[in-house]
């Protein structure tokens, strides 16, 4: 039950589109899509990697204000959104994110996550209110499976810095992108050098027993541009996600999982303001009941 409660947070990504089926989970033999292996790389390649996310970090610091773009591929199934952020002394991050002809609105202020209910969740809400609070509703957090955390993982202060805690460079190469150079890193990032941030779904508790279940490290590709700057990032999370599939007795999605972002119009303000309290609204309480079980219904009266 420990094990299962961990990888819960994982577990919701991997089957948020419903994505899981039978069969290979297409991470062949393990290796990330880059070809590189799952090894935990040596000094000098964590020394690389941890002085190229403090230069890139500090540029971040200086420009302040981003655009991006997300997307979560999980075997196929796909969960888009864009957005912009204010990553300084005071973030925050505003997107919207789409799946299936369905779109959700996320506000992230600080450590508090705010996102837009659905109609058919409004209409749940006391008052006129049409925002929920995820980090303080755990009913409504529970209902949108983590999409906080999802909008999170589009922060590039979060990718340089599992960088530059768990990062093991592989490569480096100078590319074209849109007419411009820039430079590709190749990443490993080992599991058990996270200690802060974290990618999409997985938790620090997490980390044990996924490593238990086979998923020891993910990888990474980094584009920034000539001046340091994030411009894509995009993580092959093909074993994490079978691993917490698997924890779950679950099958694990059918083909590679991937979460990718993309950055833009660096340094360019942008405004980001949590929603009026007044329009804040709590969903109503339902009671869990462990394993599935439904409420105990009343005994029908005996003569």
């Amino acid at each position: 039950m420990r094990r299962s409660t961990a990888v819960s947070g994982v577990l919701s990504f991997a089957l948020i589109l419903g994505a899981c089926s039978n069969g290979d989970n297409g991470s062949g033999d393990g290796q990330s899509d880059d070809g590189q292996s799952g090894g935990t790389g040596t000094e000098q390649q964590a020394g690389e990697a941890q002085q190229l996310a403090a230069t890139s970090m500090q540029k971040v610091a200086a420009e302040e204000f981003v655009k991006f773009g997300l997307e979560l591929d999980v075997g196929g199934q796909q969960v888009s959104g864009e957005g912009s952020g204010r990553y300084a002394d005071d973030p925050a991050t505003s997107a919207v994110l789409k799946s299936q002809g369905q779109q959700l609105e996320v506000v992230l202020v600080g450590d508090s996550a705010f996102a837009k209910a659905p109609a058919q969740m409004r209409q749940m809400l006391e008052g006129g209110a049409e925002w929920v609070d995820l980090a303080r509703d755990q009913q409504a957090a529970q209902m949108m499976g983590g999409v906080d955390m999802l909008v999170r993982q589009a922060d590039p202060t979060s990718v340089l810095t599992q960088v530059e805690q768990a990062g093991d460079v592989k490569d480096s190469e100078q590319v074209d992108v849109d007419g411009e150079t820039a430079t590709k890193h190749t990443f490993q990032i080992r599991l058990d050098k996270l200690t802060e941030a974290f990618p999409a779904g997985l938790t620090k508790e997490a980390v044990k027993p996924l490593k238990e279940a086979g998923a020891k490290s993910y990888g990474m590709r980094l584009w920034v541009n000539d001046d340091d700057l994030p411009i894509k990032a995009v993580m092959d999370l093909t074993d994490v996600y079978a691993a917490a599939a698997k924890m779950g007795g679950q099958p694990a999605p059918d083909g590679r999982s991937t979460s990718t972002m993309t950055y833009s119009a660096w340094g360019e303000p942008v405004k980001v303001e949590a929603p009026p309290e007044n329009k804040v609204g709590q969903m109503p309480q339902v009671p869990q009941q462990p394993g599935g079980q439904q409420p105990p219904q009343e005994a029908p009266p005996t003569n």
